[in-house]
């Protein structure tokens, strides 16, 4: 038992870590990405360049306008705005996204109260196994639009992430 408790310390700190100080490449998303998802038991994920370019041309799309607007495409999908210097990278909608953690009730696999907690269950959903991302600079300058992109989706209502 005591065991368990330090390989998840490990992987707690190294996604941390990650998270802190990575930047925008696959590696950088697959593994913060992939820490969550050892957290609860699952699976990694791997990087399909198939969905990196959904992600690509549906983020230039956004880069005009920087609406938070899911593509509704035939992929799970996590998006972000990142605003300015300091919370521009892409690591940084990873962080959001996992930041949900705390609000999903695994015993009634719901979101606490009127909270949201889909990206972080489809950050971990069991049954994603690629995922591609991309993050393009909004028209404004300044912003940021990321998404991530999963296959097969997740969030299958009546369905637990892990």
């Amino acid at each position: 038992m005591r065991c368990g408790r330090s390989i998840a310390a490990v992987v707690h700190g190294l996604m941390m870590a990650l998270l802190c100080g990575g930047q925008n490449y696959p590696i950088d998303y697959l593994i913060s990405h992939n820490a969550a998802r050892a957290e609860v038991g699952v699976g990694p994920l791997f990087w399909n360049p198939g969905l990196e370019a959904y992600a690509f041309g549906y983020s230039l799309i956004r880069s005009i306008d920087c609406a938070l607007i899911h593509s509704r495409g035939p992929y799970g999908e996590n998006i972000y705005i990142g605003h300015g210097q300091g919370a521009s990278a892409g690591i940084d909608a990873v962080r959001w996204w996992y930041n949900e953690k705390p609000l999903y009730d695994y015993a009634t696999n719901e979101c606490i109260g009127d909270t949201d907690c889909l990206h972080y269950t489809q950050m971990v959903w069991r049954g994603s196994v690629f995922m591609g991302c991309a993050r393009v600079r909004c028209r404004d300058g300044i912003n940021y639009f990321v998404s991530c992109n999963y296959y097969p989706r997740g969030n299958i209502e009546g369905e637990r992430p892990f």
